[in-house]
């Protein structure tokens, strides 16, 4: 028979055995509770509180086109909360904002534009063509999911990622229609009046401001080009009557056509003899005024 001592003992270490178990439930609680949360945790939205502009460039070899994108406001529809982006469509975040989805305005059929929650070796569908994901990671506490599509952007080679709090970094128009002409580079973002430059390492500078290229923003003052896209005969219009050279390139900053401009306010081009794909018209003026405009052909 146990001694009172062994029976004291025996009971000490039941007691401590007792505070063991309680402390290791205790922990795995707070363990599963924490992995719970951050399973579920909120990602930060690629919207400002009041305004968003997202602004993609085309990097050729021989040019620099850029494209903008502004959050108008936001719209209710069939009781979901959408906003407009300019001219293009509407988009939607899911509620922890890990996905974001497109709707033309026009139709009611939503398409998903970016996924956060995908993990390695799962694929995403562009227009029916499924791209890999070989890379996450958390980068300034945003997290990246990185693609094995890397498109030729003239010596920059920057894979399809969706990142946290800014989106897909290749053209929405890209991401919605799979038509390879659109993938630009997310080269700025700014959300409630704060500009974040993901290029400025290739020399475009700090800031994000319209001074290298044209764009949408500038068309009063641009190349206004009619039909665009074209299956053959196009109409530029000029800004002013002026003199200069204009010059057209492929992507590839090959020049496809090249001509004088003497004083004139119009210039009609025949592209029936050139291949199908997106090319760059530029008209310099004699005092050195520069316009440039994409143009796709069929």
């Amino acid at each position: 028979m146990l001694s009172h001592m062994g029976m004291k003992r025996l009971g000490h270490l039941s007691n401590s055995k007792f505070l063991i178990m309680k402390q290791f439930t205790l922990f795995s609680i707070m363990l599963f509770t924490s992995f719970s949360y951050n399973s579920h945790a909120q990602y930060q939205s690629i919207f400002g509180v009041e305004s968003t502009e997202w602004n993609f460039i085309a990097l050729t070899c021989d040019a620099a086109l850029v494209e903008t994108y502004t959050q108008e406001r936001d719209t209710m529809i069939d009781n979901l909360q959408y906003q407009i982006i300019d001219d293009f469509g509407l988009f939607r975040e899911s509620e922890d904002r890990s996905k974001v989805w497109f709707r033309d305005f026009d139709s009611s059929e939503e398409l998903l534009l970016m996924d956060l929650e995908l993990s390695i070796n799962d694929v995403f569908a562009i227009n029916g063509v499924e791209y890999l994901v070989d890379s996450i990671y958390v980068e300034d506490n945003r997290k990246t999911i990185e693609f094995d599509l890397i498109p030729f952007h003239c010596g920059t080679y920057e894979r399809l990622q969706f990142t946290e709090g800014h989106g897909p970094n290749m053209n929405f128009r890209f991401m919605a229609t799979g038509n390879d002409l659109f993938m630009d580079l997310l080269r700025c973002q700014t959300k409630d009046g704060v500009t974040e430059n993901f290029l400025s390492e290739l020399g475009f500078g700090e800031g994000c401001a319209n001074d290298i290229v044209r764009t949408k923003d500038y068309e009063i003052n641009g190349l206004v080009i009619h039909p665009n896209p074209t299956w053959g005969e196009l109409t530029i219009d000029l800004p002013e009557f002026l003199s200069g050279r204009l010059t057209v390139r492929s992507l590839t900053g090959q020049v496809v056509y090249i001509q004088d401009v003497d004083y004139t306010e119009q210039i009609k081009l025949d592209f029936y003899r050139q291949d199908a794909g997106m090319y760059v018209v530029e008209v310099v003026s004699e005092s050195g005024e520069r316009y440039v405009e994409k143009v796709v052909v069929f």
